[in-house]
């Protein structure tokens, strides 16, 4: 039975109660209360009016693979943006590693990025992304969420979304997570905010190429930098109308200074030429 404050806040406290015993040495697996606390939690959100509005919205979690996660997670995905939380832009709560509270929060995958980059460069491509999308967000702040990198999952290895990156966050504490209908609240204006950054991708991503790569001023006086220089191409493609992800473009430029050409395989049409 559902406590006073409504499925959710009972799902989100029992697991910030409980997860710390199991991650100190109980057997992982689906036959743990925690396995179907989580599951209880994916289907409470999928069901959610929020949610079944935006038919391309897919939920998922994960508390570990063969051992319990230090930072369990409960993803939702905008299948235009992204499919996985290993890149792209997505909603997620993300329980700190003290179980001390649980996150609400728009934020990007930074896995495929550092693979393609490195962690130094992908660090750099994010956090420029993160300080674009904020602009999208403004309605946040009144309710009690932070326009920053600052969320701190206490986690003392990198979690699946690069708390540098992080567009928007806000710490329910334990013991304080609040009734079911402000946390439906804040859910709402986080997917709005999250929609609209997933259609000003897709708006940009239609705009047309007609002079997309006229020159510019180039500033040869300004000391090089690797990873500020690939910001600011990222940034200068995107000003032209063309919407790639920040490490495709970081990658085909590290192959061009890698070797002076670079050929592109694909069928008629899929945009190799842009």
């Amino acid at each position: 039975m559902a406590a006073a404050g409504g499925e959710l806040r009972e799902l989100l406290e029992g697991i910030l109660a409980r997860y710390a015993d199991a991650r100190a040495g109980e057997p992982f697996g689906e036959e743990h209360p925690l396995w179907g606390a989580f599951k209880a939690l994916r289907q409470a959100l999928s069901a959610h009016p929020a949610v079944r509005a935006v038919p391309t919205l897919r939920v998922s979690w994960s508390a570990g693979f063969g051992t319990w996660a230090k930072v369990p997670w409960v993803a939702l995905l905008d299948t235009r943006e992204t499919t996985n939380v290993r890149e792209g832009v997505f909603c997620a709560l993300l329980f700190r590693q003290d179980t001390s509270g649980v996150y609400l929060a728009l934020c990007q995958g930074a896995s495929e990025p550092r693979k393609q980059v490195g962690r130094e460069i992908a660090r750099t491509l994010l956090r420029a992304r993160a300080a674009g999308l904020r602009g999208l967000c403004d309605a946040l702040p009144e309710l009690g969420f932070a326009l920053d990198d600052r969320m701190d999952l206490r986690a003392d290895a990198a979690p699946v979304a690069d708390p540098s990156a992080t567009v928007a966050h806000k710490l329910y504490e334990a013991g304080s997570v609040p009734p079911d209908a402000i946390l439906s609240r804040d859910l709402e204006a986080l997917l709005a905010a999250y929609g609209r950054c997933v259609e000003e991708k897709e708006r940009a991503a239609a705009l047309p190429a007609a002079g997309a790569w006229a020159a510019e001023p180039e500033r040869w006086d300004e000391p090089w930098d690797r990873a500020a220089a690939t910001a600011a191409l990222v940034e200068y493609v995107g000003r032209r109308g063309f919407v790639f992800e920040p490490w495709q473009v970081a990658s085909y430029a590290t192959a061009l200074r890698t070797k002076p050409f670079a050929i592109l395989a694909g069928v008629t049409g899929t945009g190799k030429s842009r």
